[in-house]
């Protein structure tokens, strides 16, 4: 199901980054913060970031996801929170 990716899958259940991008555009407004408490490979941190004006919170407690996620994101862990290179 997952052999139709234009973007690299970067977590065993990965959404395509079009179809993310596509609910935040749809679900939130210029302004608002997205929430994802299931953060995964960060997909959702990306398509905010394309679709701009969005903020959001990623939550995710597994370290190897969190090393995907800051790559991916380019961002830099600081005592807890995280702030953009």
């Amino acid at each position: 199901p997952q052999s139709n990716f234009h973007d690299r899958k970067q977590h065993p259940v990965a959404k395509p980054l079009k179809l993310i991008e596509l609910f935040v555009s749809i679900g939130s407004k210029p302004g608002d913060i997205v929430l994802d408490p299931f953060a995964g490979g960060g997909v959702t941190g990306e398509a905010c970031s394309r679709v701009k004006q969005r903020r959001c919170i990623l939550i995710e407690r597994e370290e190897e996801f969190v090393s995907t996620i800051e790559n991916r994101l380019n961002i830099k862990r600081e005592r807890g929170n995280y702030s953009v290179s």
